[in-house]
């Protein structure tokens, strides 16, 4: 408990970068401290913290959460490629239509849900998002099995 108040003492005299430059030396504990506490805490951040998924599916479920992923419509608004065509049908791939309006990857979807037996339609991906931190919070084993499904999942697609 005294380190937690030592470590709050010390952010606190730290009140901007400035300071910690002009002193001379720089205390990297503290530097790194206080660039912990610095951004926005994103509402998405339970879906990340304590995820069983692989490394790699939680980054690509960090980049959706973001809406940065590497869907064809993006591809092409940037000039890498030329069709935007889904890969599993033929209307224009975006990350929305990739995973929840394309028929094939809604399926995958529904069978994802009924095997962590929850009922549930998915719709569209700011809805979903919010579903999913409502449904995820805890600890329990239900909410760390549909994080740990729905990142490897998003992955997989």
């Amino acid at each position: 408990m005294k380190a937690i108040l030592k470590q709050q003492e010390d952010l606190e005299k730290i009140d901007n970068m400035e300071e910690l430059m002009i002193r001379g030396s720089i205390n990297m504990g503290k530097l790194y401290r206080k660039l912990q506490y610095c951004g926005q805490r994103m509402e998405w951040n339970n879906l990340l913290y304590g995820n069983t998924a692989r490394p790699r599916a939680n980054f690509i479920l960090w980049l959706a959460c973001h809406g940065r992923l590497s869907t064809k419509d993006r591809l092409c608004k940037y000039g890498m490629i030329d069709d935007k065509s889904c890969c599993f049908c033929s209307e224009e791939e975006s990350m929305n239509h990739l995973f929840f309006a394309c028929d094939n990857s809604k399926r995958v979807w529904m069978k994802v849900l009924q095997w962590v037996q929850i009922r549930h339609d998915p719709s569209d991906w700011p809805n979903e998002l919010h579903w999913l931190i409502r449904h995820t919070k805890g600890k329990g084993t239900r909410a760390t099995v549909l994080k740990m499904a729905i990142a490897e999942t998003i992955y997989e697609i």
